[in-house]
């Protein structure tokens, strides 16, 4: 099997579907750093079945879809399929499932395929068929590829391998030896085991709740099955006891016959006088019904008692109920009224409330724009005996007079003010003194202080009138709404009080006339009720009389009652003697088909066996009491429950059977492993020791197989076996592999994975950058190894190393362009040197 191409869509930098064929045994994928060559090798990984995230360099399982650039847009799904040539030599694999039989039914070539989507879906396919992961590991791991081994061999794979613990490398070791296979086969058969111990578990269980059930059913069915053959043998007895009994019966039936029709005789002698008295009985049922009918009628008249005690309690109670209705109607209607009284007075007393203090505000007012008044009538004195004391400088007493006047245009009401200023100002013109210039001073503040007061008098006296009249519109208003209020009041008690007063008048005349209809019912009832009592007196005369006649009769019955009695008891007695013999002689009929079974002629039982044969059957019947009664569905219970007893049974043996077949097979898959891993690992020490010392032109390496410390826990073995690498480049003496530099780290690494690859060779192997630490001397070596196992092993190598491509014979080159894309370009070198 090897490698034919792989197709990417999608996946990482490769955003278009892009195909790498890989006819030829050794083919390299070169390119500049950053281009994508690298993702590849993650492609092959991750269609291989790889799981870490970190093992295909991703943080996320969406990393691996193509994320967009700035030219590109991201996409929804990533797909890569690996398909592979197979060898037409090549046989399914003995140990391979069924299933994998069914989905590789002789393929040339197998494709597997894994798809991703941004929701988080993912799918295997195998063959174009959706398929487990197990499904692609066993395909793998049946032909020597595995996941953690050496498939795809990575720059981090050089250096993990010795960062490894030595029981961590045991699961490398495993797959490099060829026997994952069989650990998988193991791990799998070890996991039946498990169940099938499961299962064994809860079949036990199974067993042990249904095995007293079992055991209590068995014993019920036991009895059922004997106390059917004691009943069986109880009827063949009887049917013996009862044949011979009856020839007894016959001899006695014929005496009885006579002895009936004599009584026959005295029967119908007795039933003429039974006649007789049944028509004097008949005169005295008639004068019993008198009583009968005299007893109804009491009853009729306690009933029409108990009726009127009910009417009159009926009318003492409507009466009563009138009465405090008729109370409870006037409360209702006083109070409802005062109530509505008082509401009307309260609304009217604050409409009054608010027209007193409107009223009060309005002479409040007017009292404030008489003081006004007054006010600037003082003011105006005082300006004339200023003006007419003093003498004011000419141009500031022009200048001041000229400032009343404007001040006093403001005041409409003064026009005469006005003249008397002017008038100052002429004279004052021809009267100006110097010397009272600080009075003028005093003058002007007051005359400007009094001025600006009488403006604010104004103002006040504009906003009061203002007020006034609003006031006394909302008054008005208020009087327009008390008057329609009281109206709308007075109209609405009055219907209202009318309407209950109408419907307390009907009511209190339907509870006169229901009253009245009862006390005419009351006076029926008593009519009826004295009529009734002169009928009872009648009828106890009448009865008085019945009584007496039924006393006479009943002596008489008395005395036939014996003889009937004495008459009817010895008919019986001769009635049950017949029926007796008339059964025998059916039971004969029946009995005589089975007396062939019973082994012995009715007349040859004597008197003797006959008690013998009365003793067994009470033994039979008094065994058949011991056991008691069973249900009639217990044997069908019973076999039902042992039908699931008897399959649990099995099937718990059947499952230990497998489980020891099972821990068999695991027995032999250890052997198998630790024999095939013990051969491997010996050439696999070899070659690595021989890869060494070609890397290193010289020096030694070796692997050891040593016990380790367990630190899983309790319940595990105390060591386990770890893999120890041991390698001495020449010239030099190493205690550890961390003492070695870079370089020969790596080639002690590309030593072990060669001498895996020669051990046990794989069908092909992906190298990814494992050259990058060599220099030119040994990247030559590692070129020649790798030409010289790829006479058997398929070798794929992503590689910047000039040396290494020279041993390609298909070469592809990775290039990245300005959209972020990764693109190919491949050459065949065949042919060239």
């Amino acid at each position: 099997m090897r490698i034919s191409s792989i197709q990417l869509e999608g996946f990482k930098s490769f955003r278009a579907q892009t195909n790498l064929t890989f006819p030829k045994p050794i083919t390299a994928i070169v390119g500049p750093n950053g281009s994508g060559k690298s993702n590849i090798a993650d492609a092959f990984r991750w269609v291989l079945g790889e799981q870490s995230l970190k093992a295909v360099r991703s943080e996320e399982s969406s990393d691996v879809i193509f994320g967009g650039s700035a030219k590109q847009h991201k996409l929804s799904r990533a797909a890569a399929t690996i398909t592979f040539q197979m060898d037409p030599r090549e046989e399914v694999p003995d140990g391979a499932s069924s299933r994998h039989r069914e989905l590789l039914p002789d393929a040339s070539e197998v494709e597997i395929s894994r798809k991703i989507y941004r929701t988080g879906e993912s799918s295997y396919e195998l063959q174009k068929r959706e398929a487990r992961l197990l499904d692609i590991q066993l395909f793998l791991a049946e032909r020597n590829v595995g996941q953690r081994n050496y498939a795809v061999v990575g720059q981090g794979m050089i250096d993990e391998v010795l960062k490894l613990s030595p029981r961590d490398r045991m699961d490398f070791f495993y797959e490099a030896t060829g026997v994952k296979k069989y650990q998988i086969k193991l791990h799998k058969a070890g996991l039946r085991i498990a169940s099938s111990r499961e299962r064994l578990s809860q079949t036990a269980i199974l067993i042990k709740e249904l095995a007293p059930r079992k055991s209590y059913l068995e014993k019920q069915a036991e009895k059922y099955v004997k106390r059917a053959e004691i009943l069986e043998q109880l009827s063949k007895k009887h049917a013996l006891y009862y044949s011979h009994t009856i020839r007894e019966i016959e001899f006695a039936l014929l005496e009885k016959r006579r002895d009936f029709q004599q009584l026959e005789k005295e029967l119908e002698k007795a039933a003429g006088e039974v006649s007789n008295l049944e028509r004097d009985m008949d005169s005295a049922h008639s004068d019993s019904e008198i009583s009968t009918r005299d007893s109804r009628l009491m009853e009729e008249i306690e009933r029409l008692r108990r009726d009127d005690g009910r009417a009159s309690g009926r009318i003492s109670e409507l009466k009563y109920l009138l009465e405090h209705r008729l109370e409870d109607e006037g409360k209702f209607d006083a109070a409802f009224l005062r109530r509505r009284k008082r509401e009307v007075e309260e609304f009217l007393d604050a409409i009054f409330s608010d027209r007193s203090s409107l009223e009060e505000a309005i002479k409040i007012c007017k009292t404030r724009e008489r003081e006004q008044k007054e006010e600037l009538k003082k003011i105006s004195e005082e300006i004339g005996e200023a003006i007419s004391s003093h003498t004011f400088s000419k141009e500031r007493v022009v200048l001041q007079l000229e400032e009343i006047a404007a001040l006093s245009d403001s005041l409409l009401v003064h026009a005469r003010l006005r003249e008397f200023i002017a008038e100052l100002r002429s004279d004052e013109e021809n009267n100006f003194s110097g010397d009272h210039e600080a009075r003028h001073a005093e003058i002007k503040s007051d005359l400007q202080e009094l001025a600006l007061e009488l403006a604010i008098h104004e103002e006040r006296s504009r906003i009061i009138g203002t007020e006034e009249a609003k006031y006394r519109g909302e008054l008005n208003d208020l009087s327009l709404k008390l008057k329609k209020g009281e109206d709308g009041i007075t109209k609405e008690l009055s219907a209202e009080i009318l309407e209950r007063i109408s419907k307390e008048e009907k009511a209190r005349a339907e509870i006169e006339k229901k009253t009245r209809s009862l006390e005419d019912d009351r006076k029926l009832i008593l009519l009826e009720m004295e009529k009734t009592r002169e009928r009872l007196f009648e009828w106890q005369k009448r009865y008085k009389k019945a009584e007496d006649l039924r006393a006479h009769i009943n002596g008489l019955l008395q005395a036939v009652k014996i003889d009937i009695a004495r008459l009817e008891a010895k008919r019986e007695e001769t009635n049950s003697e017949m029926m007796e013999l008339f059964g025998a002689e059916r039971a004969a009929e029946i009995i005589s088909n089975e007396q062939a079974s019973v082994g012995a002629a009715p007349g040859n039982v004597r008197y003797g066996d006959l008690r013998i044969l009365k003793s067994e059957i009470r033994k039979l019947e008094a065994d058949a009491g011991v056991i008691g009664e069973v249900e009639p569905d217990v044997l069908k219970e019973y076999e039902e429950v042992r039908d699931r007893f008897a399959f649990l049974t099995s099937q718990s043996e059947d499952l230990s059977s497998a489980i020891t077949s099972l821990e068999k097979v695991s027995r032999e898959l250890e052997r198998v492993i630790k024999t095939r891993f013990d051969e491997t690992f010996h050439n696999l020490n070899r070659a690595f020791g021989a890869y060494v010392r070609e890397l290193f032109s010289g020096g030694s390496g070796s692997l050891e197989v040593s016990a380790v410390a367990n630190e899983a826990g309790e319940g595990e073995e105390a060591s386990v076996h770890g893999i120890s690498i041991m390698a001495q480049p020449p010239g030099k003496k190493i205690k550890h592999m961390n003492a070695l530099s870079g370089g020969e780290r790596s080639l002690v690494c590309v030593a072990l994975i060669f001498a895996v690859i020669s051990s046990n060779p794989p069908p092909f192997v992906i190298l990814d950058e494992i050259d990058a630490a060599l220099d030119e001397a040994n990247s030559k070596r590692l070129a020649d190894i790798i030409k010289k196992l790829s006479a058997r092993t398929q070798f794929i190598m992503i590689t910047h190393n000039r040396t290494t491509m020279e041993v390609a014979d298909v070469l592809y080159g990775v290039t990245m362009d300005d959209e972020g894309v990764s693109r190919l370009v491949g050459v065949s070198l065949e042919g060239y040197e």
